[in-house]
């Protein structure tokens, strides 16, 4: 039966795939070839363009973060030249490379520090954590995962609170701590129902059924999978559905 299905999934990501095959950076690049562009203007494309690439194209990536970092230096935008290095340390865990990408978030926190960017300072201390856990340094993650935490509730933000307590389950899931694990995913789906944010739900219910299938309680495992499956339904995310009915 799962078969099946991923069969019928991997068919819609394709549909999915062809239909968004106008990909928003071909116009993004084509007006960085205008020859009057003025220099602000320049940079948010730049930046527009590096964020695009994180995630499939990395080369091209690190190439337009470098430029975007060189001309906000110029501009004196430290708060681009934070978001590009945070960006560049995402490229840099992809590609394997987790020393560097620590070092390069590091630089991104402390100009978010020096400028008390605070909500900043919160998706740093997550993304260096997300690098600890690539590392299977939980402890380390967590340390991150908590001070990210602290600061996403100073500043009220709803989506990095719950995936910071997700993130601190996980971790904890790593080490075999399962009641700790279930502790912070309930916490966290309080928190996801709370704000009512589709991603973090699915997020939040797929960490649960795999903690529940792990623990041998398939029936409280399957109804948290249907529930995830039922939310990457409404948002059309054919991923995450192949995900929910794989597990």
């Amino acid at each position: 039966m799962k078969t099946i299905f991923t069969r019928i999934l991997s068919l819609l990501l394709l549909c999915t795939s062809a239909a968004n095959s106008q990909n928003p950076i071909d116009s993004l690049e084509k007006r960085l070839q205008e020859k009057n562009l003025a220099d602000s203007s320049r940079l948010k494309i730049l930046y527009q363009v590096s964020r695009e690439y994180t995630f499939n194209a990395p080369e091209k990536a690190l190439k337009s973060i470098d430029e975007t970092i060189a001309l906000a230096q110029k501009l004196k935008k430290q708060k681009t030249v934070a978001d590009a290095l945070s960006l560049k340390g995402k490229v840099l865990k992809n590609n394997g490379d987790f020393k560097k990408a620590i070092e390069t978030h590091l630089q991104a926190l402390k100009i978010k520090e020096n400028i008390k960017d605070t909500l900043g300072q919160s998706i740093s201390n997550n993304d260096i954590g997300v690098v600890y856990k690539s590392l299977k340094s939980y402890h380390e993650a967590m340390k991150y995962y908590r001070k990210s935490n602290e600061l996403a509730n100073l500043v009220n933000y709803g989506k990095g609170i719950s995936n910071t307590l997700n993130n601190i389950g996980t971790s904890f899931f790593e080490l075999r701590n399962i009641d700790s694990a279930i502790y912070y995913y309930n916490k966290a789906l309080t928190k996801s129902l709370q704000i009512n944010d589709p991603n973090c739900l699915s997020t939040t219910y797929n960490n649960l059924g795999n903690i529940y299938g792990y623990n041998d309680k398939p029936d409280l495992a399957l109804g948290y999978y249907l529930k995830c499956l039922e939310i990457n339904k409404s948002q059309q995310d054919a991923y995450g559905m192949t995900n929910s009915l794989l597990k």
